[in-house]
């Protein structure tokens, strides 16, 4: 794998150790796939910010000035919960967002978005983008497809090895 940039959408990850145990989260492309570590610290990590999310977005305030690049909390639709989330577009009504603990993106409606608190942003994202090195770039790739659908549907634990580690300048 080589690492993505996160310098793509300016967010601060998590650094991980070396080969480290991951699962599948989402991916785009070839070039845009998306892991979590898997150790028990991280799962400890993500229980409290999930926790505290939804403490706190039970009683915050909607948003009155949204700008691109704030950190806010958004409902996911498929589950109703609330998730650290990055603002990446905006029009008149929505927003785009990407997750950025779980690598997912989704276009909401921007009243649903939340303030967050400096506690609730202190942390880097806890999902890693990265590419696959080498690998034909094809989007439409029926193998490659099937393959990363096979991983993200059985949350595969898998170890992973970089290629080069990119340094962005994101603090």
């Amino acid at each position: 794998l080589s690492p993505w940039k996160p310098s793509d959408f300016n967010i601060k990850i998590m650094l991980l150790r070396r080969n480290p145990e991951v699962v599948l989260k989402a991916f785009y492309d070839t070039d845009n796939i998306c892991l979590r570590p898997v150790s028990d610290m991280f799962k400890r990590l993500l229980a409290r910010i999930q926790e505290d999310m939804q403490k706190h977005c039970a009683t915050a305030s909607k948003i009155n000035h949204l700008k691109i690049g704030q950190i806010v909390g958004c409902k996911f639709r498929a589950d109703d919960l609330y998730y650290r989330a990055k603002i990446l577009e905006m029009d008149d009504d929505r927003a785009l967002v990407f997750f950025i603990d779980y690598g997912e993106m989704d276009s909401v409606d921007k009243k649903e978005l939340k303030f967050l608190s400096a506690d609730l942003k202190k942390f880097p994202g806890l999902c890693l983008k990265c590419g696959l090195r080498n690998c034909i770039k094809n989007p439409n790739s029926q193998a490659v497809n099937t393959l990363l659908m096979s991983l993200l549907s059985k949350e595969v634990e898998m170890k992973v090895s970089f290629a080069e580690l990119l340094q962005d300048g994101v603090d």
